[in-house]
């Protein structure tokens, strides 16, 4: 596979994959905060059954810079 101009090569992180528990003990939230965030949409989810998933950590990456900002949004 060879990359496109400007794409960066995946890294061993990148495919790395978590689980919801995962994701909220590094988030330092409750496990109900990631469910919300997942069916929500915010928060790409990746399939592994019928009904499990995993967090790829890319994707936890992209979720956090995304969030990153002044807070409280609303001042």
């Amino acid at each position: 596979m060879s990359l496109s101009q400007g794409e960066a090569p995946m890294q061993q992180d990148d495919i790395e994959m978590l689980t919801v528990e995962d994701v909220a003990k590094i988030m330092k939230v409750n496990i109900r905060t990631v469910r919300t965030w997942v069916q929500s949409g915010e928060l790409p989810r990746i399939w592994i059954g019928k009904r499990e998933y995993r967090i790829s950590k890319a994707d936890l990456r992209v979720f956090t810079e995304k969030r990153k900002g002044p807070y409280p949004p609303d001042i």
